[in-house]
């Protein structure tokens, strides 16, 4: 598998001319771990992107007992977009709890934040649409009336598990550099599978969360894109392909149960099936090994063959 990316990784080293990506963060104000209690997970990140004058999009879970600390966002001018109040599956709740709970994140980031989310951006929790066509196409309404657009995802990463490993190796610069790599890696797949679904490379909206690991090293992620010759854009300019805009609203995959990135599902639309090249069971068969070889004072490019095996993850996406 590892082989099989730098392959794609070599025949994409030829950028084509105009490499766009927009930049997306999700969880605001913070998930996951953090290396002291006291550390932001959002205010290097905000920092980096305003520094770079980088457009971005944080979507922001309003019922968050520290939304305060999302501040930082909107003091370094970027925007905001909802991600629902309580982060819950779309699946799970009834379409009164689901409207309930997307009201209360407009009011709850209103009365916080002194920001309006309605007419601006929404993405699902979990990239979980619903389960159905019927549920899809009524939250599409839905989106329609609050005049507000649904952002999909084409760049995907599992920096969640490589912000589970950096927190608990302390901030290791080593663990940090494989999640660059991973990154990389998966923008070397999305620019395959956007050629051959599109015999182009489409543009790509990139999805990391707002995690220590970003805060710290989001800096070398950037760096890595404009090294793959990619422009950062604004999250309307990559979504008004026409790749993009065939779906309106609504998703290639709606009977889908999340944590499915648009390209796979358009991939999936047309009859193609994938091997998850860069999701949790990459991770475990990829990287896991060599984070685990790192830890053992190994290298990390040459884990133990015991440890060479695929297995799904059980860890889901914070998405």
């Amino acid at each position: 598998m590892l082989h099989a990316l730098l392959l794609l990784t070599a025949a994409a080293s030829a950028a084509p001319p105009d490499r766009r990506v927009a930049i997306t963060v999700d969880d605001l104000p913070g998930v996951g771990p953090r290396i002291h209690a006291e550390d932001s997970r959002l205010d290097g990140i905000a920092t980096e992107l305003a520094r770079r004058t980088i457009p971005a999009i944080g979507f922001v879970n309003g019922c968050r007992d520290d939304l305060a600390q999302a501040a930082s966002w909107r003091d370094a001018g970027l925007a905001f977009g909802s991600h629902s109040c309580t982060h819950r599956r779309y699946s799970k709740l009834s379409w009164s709890e689901w409207e309930t709970d997307l009201l209360r994140n407009q009011d709850r980031v209103r009365e916080v934040l002194g920001v309006e989310l309605s007419g601006g951006w929404f993405r699902y929790p979990f990239l979980d649409h619903g389960g159905s066509v019927t549920r899809a196409n009524r939250m599409a309404s839905w989106l329609e009336q609050q005049h507000t657009r649904l952002a999909p995802v084409s760049l995907d990463t599992v920096d969640y598990l490589f912000n589970q490993a950096y927190v608990a190796a302390d901030g290791s610069p080593d663990v940090a550099r494989l999640y660059v790599d991973a990154v990389m890696e998966s923008a070397a797949w999305s620019e395959h599978l956007s050629r051959t679904l599109y015999e182009r490379e489409v543009p790509l909206v990139l999805l990391i969360h707002a995690t220590a690991l970003n805060a710290d090293h989001l800096s070398d992620v950037l760096d890595g894109l404009e090294a793959r010759g990619y422009r950062f854009v604004t999250l309307a300019e990559a979504l008004d392909d026409p790749a993009y805009m065939a779906w309106g609203q609504g998703v290639p995959d709606p009977e889908g149960d999340g944590d499915a990135a648009f390209l796979p599902a358009a991939a999936r639309a047309r009859g193609l099936e994938l091997e998850d090249l860069v999701g949790p069971t990459a991770f475990e068969h990829v990287w896991a090994p060599r984070i685990r070889a790192l830890a053992a004072g190994g290298s990390p490019s040459a884990p133990p063959d015991s440890t060479r095996r695929t297995h799904r993850s059980s860890e889901r996406h914070p998405r």
